[in-house]
């Protein structure tokens, strides 16, 4: 159904907000870092006395290029997630992209999975575009597909993240949005799960803790992550998502502030 302008703008605005107050409770807990002299620019005159053992000899000061922390988003887009689901992650993921725009020094990745869009079984990985100016204009529309294998993708994804620039982050965090079932047709029950646990394990351990946001009660995932866990549905508050990311990124600066 077509919305009203006026629908939409106040939708917009609201999403800014969240973002902003998203942004900064992240922001709090970054950590700090001192901000290193330029080796160009104009020359401070009156540090030419030291040349000859200090190299800080311009006046103005940057912040370290490095990229402070990495968020990968994983979206699960198999046929179960269409409707309030796919309603659901899309608002969770435009939230996630508009927050780090705010953030100088985060990078966020994302990637969606489906199983079995073609004549046999298969895993379609989709891994979003960002442009420019940090927007992810693929959001607006997911794709959601057929069937899903987890286990597969979570693996195929943890591997492609070792390539990428924000797999050299100082600290890394993942975000597992889905409606909590892990199977596809010819992989499901407890082999299924027991897959999947493995695969959430691997990539907690090559790339770092993970939130898992689950969009529905269906066979829940929970049971499969160590990590913590949060529902969420679309326009819902963000305090108890909010709350958790916040446990999770705790874990992944290891207390830095």
């Amino acid at each position: 159904m077509e919305r009203h302008p006026a629908e939409l703008a106040i939708q917009l605005a609201g999403r800014r907000c969240r973002g902003e107050t998203l942004a900064a409770r992240i922001h709090q807990l970054l950590p700090r870092r001192r901000a290193a002299r330029r080796n160009t620019g104009r020359l401070d005159v009156r540090r030419l006395y030291a040349h000859d053992y200090d190299p800080n000899l311009f006046k103005n000061r940057t912040s370290s290029e490095r990229v402070a922390l990495a968020i990968v988003v994983i979206l699960d887009l198999s046929g179960s997630m269409a409707g309030d689901s796919e309603e659901t992650a899309r608002e969770m993921a435009v939230l996630l992209a508009e927050t780090v725009r705010r953030l100088p020094g985060v990078r966020i990745e994302f990637f969606g999975h489906d199983a079995d869009s073609g004549s046999g079984p298969s895993t379609r990985i989709t891994r979003y575009p960002i442009d420019a100016q940090g927007r992810v204009p693929g959001l607006g529309s997911l794709g959601i597909g057929g069937n899903n294998r987890d286990a597969h993708a979570i693996r195929v994804i943890g591997d492609t993240l070792r390539d990428t620039p924000s797999g050299r982050a100082e600290r890394k965090i993942a975000i597992l949005i889905a409606d909590g079932a892990p199977s596809a047709n010819g992989f499901n029950g407890e082999i299924a799960r027991e897959k999947t646990r493995e695969a959430i394990l691997g990539l907690e351990r090559s790339w770092g803790p993970l939130l898992y946001v689950a969009t529905a009660e269906i066979e829940s995932l929970r049971k499969m992550i160590p990590g913590p866990s949060v529902r969420f549905s679309a326009g819902r508050s963000l305090d108890g998502f909010s709350q958790r990311l916040t446990g999770v990124l705790r874990r992944a600066v290891g207390g830095a502030g």
